[in-house]
């Protein structure tokens, strides 16, 4: 299994003044590198430069739903994916940053809800006359699926798209609660466990390409 490190000037500096940390296996964890793709990082104070809030939302020993997507100023495609566990800062494109904001965050061994009572009362309060709602009252979990079905919207990317490349996504309140945050839902299983499920079944067709024949070009079909 080969390792990769960066050099940092902060661990050339921990290299230099003889800074060591003995092995342990159970610090190797499993993180997202790139959409759906996943390697094991090895999570160290000496040879980890900057761990963020890697302990705050990630600790060992527990399990954390977060959305990735595109940070402000991004010069690429806006990317969205729902991960568990850590992600790279590069997660969409190696030339931007990329923000990971969590289901949940954790202090002094607590978990706490990272969507406040306030917004909970805000969409309640929006959907009061709907009677989805009034049968199925919105709790926390159903508005972190909400927001990942609106992400995913492809109207509200393309309406919105200059101000997600320089402000914090805002979420508007589509008609039909339920149905965006089953979407949502749906979408943050597939994404999330996309390893077991099972291949869409496609079938192959092949078209002859002249052109590339012609000019001699392997393979020669489109």
């Amino acid at each position: 299994m080969g390792v990769a490190l960066k050099w940092s000037e902060t661990l050339k500096r921990r290299k230099k003044a003889g800074q060591r940390e003995p092995y342990r296996s159970v610090q190797i964890r499993l993180t997202s590198y790139r959409p759906f793709s996943r390697i094991h990082l090895y999570t160290s104070d000496v040879f980890v430069d900057r761990p963020g809030q890697s302990d705050v939302l990630f600790p060992f020993g527990q399990r954390n739903t977060a959305i990735c997507f595109s940070d402000i100023g991004s010069r690429t495609e806006y990317c969205v994916q729902a991960v568990e566990g850590l992600a790279d800062l590069h997660f969409g494109a190696a030339v931007d940053a990329y923000q990971q904001v969590t289901r949940y965050r954790f202090a002094d061994g607590s978990r706490v809800d990272n969507i406040t009572d306030w917004a909970l009362d805000q969409f309640r309060a929006h959907y009061a006359s709907d009677k989805a709602v009034t049968k199925r009252p919105i709790t926390k979990d159903a508005i972190f699926h909400y927001v990942y079905g609106v992400l995913y919207d492809p109207l509200y990317r393309e309406t919105y798209a200059d101000d997600l490349k320089r402000s914090f996504p805002r979420i508007p309140f589509h008609a039909d609660f339920w149905r965006w945050a089953e979407w949502g839902e749906a979408l943050m299983v597939l994404h999330i466990g996309y390893e077991q499920v099972e291949p869409w079944p496609l079938r192959r067709i092949d078209v002859p390409d002249a052109k590339a024949a012609q000019a001699g070009q392997s393979p020669n079909r489109s």
